[in-house]
């Protein structure tokens, strides 16, 4: 029973965890800003659940993410 329990939270976090991106992108602004509508790229950010990829040109969501700071 209790594996059982341990292996549903495992794949519900794991479910969860790949949905989230987006809406992370689309939700990270200054305070009294609008949420995000476009990308970096400019294209647009359909829908609030995936992966956090354009679908127009396959670039990232991510500004920050682009190099490494050290």
């Amino acid at each position: 029973m209790d594996a059982l329990l341990i292996v549903s939270a495992a794949v519900y976090g794991a479910v969860a965890g790949a949905l989230v991106p987006r809406a992370r992108f689309r939700l990270a602004v200054e305070p009294e800003e609008e949420w995000r509508s476009a990308g970096p790229c400019g294209h647009a950010v359909a829908g609030w659940a995936g992966r956090a990829r354009c679908g127009a040109c396959g670039g990232g969501t991510d500004p920050g993410r682009r190099g490494r700071r050290g």
